[in-house]
């Protein structure tokens, strides 16, 4: 199923993964080293994330972060449709 773009968006931008992730958990009140402790994803790759660094990761590494963030699986998955 996929999600309208308007959740993505900001300010007439379409948000990339990183910064839909960075928006999630700063509205969870989140820091990245307490998302890291949470998810075990380590801090290093959390922001590599969030910078665009990685714009693919590993959908284990996503699959720890949307529980985290209480994220439904697919409002990620448009990130990885071709």
């Amino acid at each position: 199923m996929l999600i309208p773009l308007l959740l993505f968006q900001e300010g007439g931008r379409i948000l990339t993964l990183g910064e839909f992730f960075r928006h999630r958990r700063l509205e969870k009140g989140l820091s990245l080293r307490k998302l890291a402790k949470l998810s075990g994803v380590y801090f290093s790759t959390l922001s590599r994330i969030e910078r665009g660094r990685n714009k693919h990761p590993e959908l284990r590494t996503v699959a720890a972060i949307i529980q985290v963030l209480d994220i439904p699986h697919e409002d990620v998955m448009i990130f990885y449709k071709k």
